[in-house]
Order: C-alpha cells, then sequence, then structure tokens
C-alpha cells in the first residue's frame, strides 16, 4: 500500500507541477493538488498515521505532534516548490500579476496558519523576492541596447555598462545602478524612482507601487 500511495501522490504532484504552468491556471485548483500531494504522502508513512478512513470515519494519529511535523515540512517544501514555479513560468508567459500576487498571499497564509516560523517562511519566500528584484533591473536597463537616459554618442560606453548589470543583476546595488545612470548626465526620473522602488522593495520585501510595478512593460515607452 505504502509504494501505492507514493505512486498517488507522486501522481497529484505532477498535476500541481501541470497546473503551475498552463495559461490562466485556476488557484483553487492548484491549492487542491497540492492538498491531495501532501495527504497521499502522509498516508504513505505508517510511522505516523496509525489509521485512516474515509466517509467521516475519525482518523487516529500515533503522534499528533509528530505529525504535525511532517505537515509542517511539507507545506514549507511544496509552497518554496510552487512560488519558484510560479516565478519562472512568467519567464515564458503563465501567471499574470494578479495571479502571482494571489499564489503568494494564500501561500503566506496557509504558512501562518500552520504557525511556521516567521524566519522560516522568509526563507521559503526568499528566491520569490530575488526574481522580482531581477527583474526590476532588466526592465531598467531595458531589453533593447538603446536607453533614453544614454546620450546617443555615449551608447558604446553604455552598451558595456549595460552588460556588466546583466552579469551582476541578481548581486548589483541600488547605489550602483544610481552611480552608473548618473555619470551619464543629469538623471532620467524614470530611472530615479524605478531605482527607489527597488530599494524599497529590498528592504521591505513589498512594493510601494503595486500599480506601477504592474505596468513595468511601458516603463520606457
Amino acid at each position: 500500500m505504502k509504494i501505492l500511495f507514493n505512486i498517488v501522490a507522486f501522481i497529484c504532484f505532477i498535476g500541481v507541477i501541470y497546473l503551475s504552468y498552463i495559461p490562466d491556471p485556476s488557484i483553487s485548483k492548484l491549492l487542491v493538488w497540492t492538498f491531495f500531494t501532501v495527504f497521499f504522502i502522509l498516508l504513505a508513512n505508517p510511522s505516523v498515521i496509525q489509521s485512516i478512513s474515509f466517509m467521516g470515519s475519525k482518523i487516529e494519529l500515533q503522534r499528533v505532534e509528530s505529525a504535525l511535523d511532517e505537515l509542517r515540512s511539507l507545506a514549507k517544501t511544496v509552497s518554496y516548490m510552487i512560488l519558484e514555479l510560479v516565478q519562472t513560468s512568467n519567464r515564458w508567459g503563465g501567471f499574470n500579476d494578479q495571479q502571482q500576487e494571489k499564489v503568494y498571499s494564500d501561500i503566506q497564509s496557509l504558512l501562518t496558519d500552520l504557525k511556521i516560523p516567521k524566519n522560516e517562511i522568509k526563507s521559503i519566500q526568499e528566491n520569490w523576492h530575488t526574481w522580482v528584484e531581477h527583474d526590476y533591473v532588466g526592465y531598467l536597463i531595458t531589453h533593447t541596447i538603446t536607453h533614453r537616459a544614454v546620450p546617443a554618442e555615449r551608447m558604446d560606453e553604455w552598451q558595456n555598462d549595460r552588460e556588466t548589470i546583466h552579469k551582476n543583476i541578481q548581486s548589483i546595488t541600488t547605489d550602483e545602478l544610481r552611480n552608473i545612470f548618473e555619470k551619464y548626465g543629469k538623471s532620467d526620473e524614470q530611472v530615479k524612482k524605478i531605482i527607489d522602488y527597488l530599494e524599497y522593495y529590498k528592504i521591505h520585501k513589498k512594493h510601494k507601487d503595486i500599480q506601477f510595478w504592474n505596468n513595468r512593460q511601458n516603463w520606457f515607452k
């Protein structure tokens, strides 16, 4: 039976991955498949569960606290993977901004309800924030070689700076970004705003202006 439950859990997990990548995914279906993944993993663990029956019968646990610890551990792992899937799937289309924020909020509420320590929740969310900060910088330097904040006659110099930013996109600081743009003369107000908002996000782990973020495709249009 343990093998069967593990197989079913694996199938459910594949369902979670599939729902994470399809366009316009159903958040409720994603959460349901995630629940069944965790449920069948628990069923496959006889050291935690003594007996389980369906249709309203009582579930008896050998070690309630141990079972809760296992559930918290599984919830943390699954939550981490879902957050990573939501962010990475959006690289090629998938979740829109509103759906991403809902998944993030729902998972944070779930982990809080399970009494996961705040420092562990922050650890789960860390890669999510890294991707967001990555996108702030990516949209700041734009997807084209030219940039309106850089004089045309200094475009060759900008290409080198742009390549440096791109190579260090995960680690570059807001002060370093300011210094790069300021050397080209009067700083563009939009550039200053983006860097300020990135700095705010790095500190608070939330957007200063969610509408401004959602309109990032048009920052330099």
